[in-house]
């Protein structure tokens, strides 16, 4: 992950966004490389 925010860097990004939901281990390896919890949400679905 690291390497890919440093390419990411040198390819001049600004910010990076990654959406992971419940996911517990890849929540805490985004705190861990210091990313901030931008937006909580509900994804919907409707089953026939």
């Amino acid at each position: 992950m690291q390497e890919g925010l440093l390419r990411l860097r040198g390819l001049g990004a600004v910010d990076v966004t990654v959406d992971t939901g419940d996911m517990m281990a890849a929540n805490k390896l985004y705190d861990s490389l210091r990313f901030t919890e931008a937006y909580k949400g509900y994804a919907w679905e409707k089953v026939f």
